[in-house]
């Protein structure tokens, strides 16, 4: 369910305290693993959620008679406009299918598209080019840099839902104090591959096992101006992705090894949040999630013997190794045939 409330009426912006009041009031209990969805209430036989971004606000539950009427208190409060089933929600279309739930931005990546005047440009097979170093760049000094920055943040919104979008706006997004010429035609060229698909989107099936598993790779020295290492991970409930991130390192690591550790720690992070959320929702794991990653970042985490070339990152190794000895994580290497092992490379490296 969707409904848009007025929040100026209902919200307090300094500590919510009109809001929390109804939650507590209802029995609501404050969300511990996310703020985001922020509330979970528990009845005799059933248990149900709710998010709040601003202004909109979404009610799911398994039992329609409570979401009635836990609507029905809300309007009692404060003006509110019932959306009924959720099909539209900050840019996201939500289509309700017997194979499951569809999420897509095709009106926004289309909106994307005509910004930029490429409706009839010929589309690209990849976002973009093999190789490419922008970091180097000496071309001209954008006169329209308000432009880019435009462009990108709407690109970085886009890839919210678009996996494959991932790596192009990260490294778009490190030239918005000075784009140039090189760096606009490099976001043309996303754009233009966005011509070609832009209805994709994400399926959440409706045979979904819930089994969580992630994938990461980096990228070691690839920033060309610090030396920095770049991490790349994605995470599948069964074959649908719902986390990804491509993000350059925090600190220089002093080999392929260390860059593909550090990777695997962030990653391991984010497992074992995503744990917790389906552990609010009722999905209770009895075994390890599969964790792919680099071989020898395997053997490391494996090693109990620090050496003197690996001592350095030692926080990080007790870190995963606890994970691994507690059978929260099952590490696998990517050198085996996995039928997904391919698609991480395009989150750490734009080479095919």
């Amino acid at each position: 369910m969707a409904v848009k409330v007025d929040f100026e009426k209902a919200y307090d912006r300094k500590n919510g305290s009109f809001l929390k009041h109804i939650h507590d009031k209802v029995g609501f209990s404050e969300h511990m693993v996310s703020l985001i969805m922020s509330f979970c209430i528990h009845g005799d036989t059933m248990e149900w959620w709710a998010t709040l971004p601003h202004p909109h606000y979404i009610i799911a539950g398994n039992n329609s008679g409570a979401v009635a009427t836990f609507k029905k208190y809300l309007s009692s409060c404060f003006y509110m406009n019932d959306l009924r089933v959720l099909q539209y929600f900050l840019g996201v279309e939500v289509a309700h299918k017997q194979e499951g739930i569809f999420l897509i931005q095709r009106k926004y990546a289309l909106d994307i598209i005509s910004e930029a005047g490429l409706l009839s440009s010929k589309p690209v097979g990849f976002p973009m080019e093999q190789n490419q170093k922008l970091a180097s760049s000496t071309s001209a000094l954008l006169k329209d840099s308000e432009r880019y920055r435009r462009l990108v943040g709407r690109l970085l919104y886009l890839s919210f839902l678009r996996p494959d979008l991932s790596f192009a706006v990260h490294i778009l997004s490190q030239f918005l104090h000075q784009p140039r010429q090189d760096y606009w035609s490099a976001a043309l060229r996303v754009v233009k591959y966005l011509k070609g698909c832009p209805g994709q989107g994400i399926l959440l099936s409706s045979q979904s096992t819930l089994k969580l598993s992630g994938w990461c790779d980096s990228d070691w020295a690839s920033c060309s101006i610090t030396r920095r290492s770049l991490s790349g991970w994605i995470i599948f409930l069964d074959d649908s992705p719902v986390s990804w991130k491509t993000k350059k390192q925090v600190t220089v690591s002093q080999s392929s090894v260390e860059a593909e550790y550090r990777s695997m720690a962030v990653l391991t992070c984010e497992l074992k949040w995503l744990r917790g959320l389906l552990w609010c929702f009722g999905v209770f794991y009895s075994g390890a999630v599969e964790l792919f990653c680099d071989s020898q970042s395997v053997h490391l985490a494996q090693n109990s013997v620090f050496h003197e070339r690996t001592k350095h990152i030692k926080i990080d190794c007790h870190f995963l190794r606890d994970v691994v000895l507690d059978g929260i994580i099952q590490q696998i290497s990517l050198l085996m045939p996995l039928r997904n092992d391919n698609l991480i490379f395009y989150f750490a490296s734009w080479t095919f």
